[in-house]
């Protein structure tokens, strides 16, 4: 069975070496169809990746983002499953193997993921904190890497969504999710959020997303997410983003709720969210104006959203509380 891996580098240099070791030592290695997709990189990534032997390369001449670089991954891949990796990350040798045969035998499932535990990439230590287990959602519609889960017996845990860093989705569901709404991941997010959104849509083809906790990969974060319900980050971790970052985030975010959520749940969870956003307006206010430019560009975006809603709601297979049942 073919596997299709699409890996995303820019300026990836210093991981790649520990990143096609975990690949190589893969128990299912040789059914593996691997495309990196280079955003442009200035460093040594591409002479490295020329080096290797059985992959294919998209060499990007400009920085096309995280959602339209991996689409150009997703729109060449041949496989019937599609493993969405991280430049950062490294896995169990039978990573791959395992959470293909979980889609094999689980036919309502889209994706899944096994647990991500963070990687400290300087040190050369896996460790055993948590990087993320799915995503949660809130009331307040706030998403955020869970660090804690109850799996069932086998292992496994359907969630709301899951990370893209080490994900493994259904190609059949990924054309499903472009046929309803036109693209794989959103490439007008760049980067950020995309895999939020995506997780949206596959709830609203019928989709269901799991995570196994039968195998693990570790992940080298470059900055850590939050993971408290409270909606103020920490200074310190905010300040060490690029503020450009910061300004796609919060756009990316307005963006998911409005394009994929129901009118009936904006309604009923409104004070939630309100209050929530509230919250985030001041505090950009005050201590980050510059992110507020997010708030300017989703607005002016917003007849293209609509369009996008329009398209989602119309041919979606779920009703609100397929979406709600999931808020905490």
């Amino acid at each position: 069975m073919r596997i299709s891996v699409i890996i995303l580098t820019y300026n990836s240099e210093k991981y790649l070496r520990h990143l096609f070791k975990s690949l190589r030592a893969q128990t299912a290695f040789h059914d593996l169809e691997i495309i990196v997709v280079d955003n442009n990189s200035n460093d040594h990534t591409v002479a490295f990746l020329e080096e290797q032997t059985g992959i294919q390369i998209i060499k990007n001449k400009e920085n096309k983002g995280f959602a339209e670089a991996n689409n150009q991954g997703f729109e060449m891949s041949t496989g019937k499953f599609v493993l969405c990796l991280n430049h950062d990350v490294i896995m169990d040798e039978d990573y791959i193997e395992r959470l293909a045969d979980f889609l094999s035998r689980h036919s309502e499932c889209a994706a899944v993921a096994g647990k991500v535990l963070k990687w400290d990439f300087e040190n050369d230590k896996k460790t055993d904190q948590v990087d993320t287990l799915g995503f949660k959602i809130f009331k307040s519609h706030k998403v955020i890497d869970q660090s804690e889960l109850v799996f069932e017996e086998n292992g496994k845990a359907e969630v709301f969504g899951i990370n893209a860093a080490a994900g493994l989705y259904r190609k059949e569901a990924l054309e499903k999710v472009k046929m309803i709404s036109g693209f794989y991941f959103d490439p007008d997010y760049g980067s950020y959020k995309e895999d939020v959104d995506l997780a949206y849509r596959l709830l609203h083809a019928g989709c269901k997303s799991y995570v196994s906790s039968t195998v693990t990969a570790y992940h080298d974060r470059w900055e850590t997410g939050t993971q408290s319900k409270q909606a103020k980050p920490t200074l310190d971790s905010r300040n060490k983003r690029n503020p450009l970052v910061n300004i796609m985030s919060y756009q990316n975010h307005l963006t998911t709720l409005y394009k994929n959520e129901f009118a009936s749940n904006l309604f009923w969870f409104y004070p939630y969210i309100f209050v929530f956003e509230l919250q985030k307006f001041f505090y950009f206010l005050f201590l980050e104006p510059q992110t507020l430019k997010g708030l300017g560009k989703f607005i002016n975006n917003l007849s293209l959203t609509q369009k996008k809603r329009r398209a989602i709601l119309e041919k979606t297979e779920i009703k609100p509380k397929d979406i709600s049942r999931w808020y905490h």
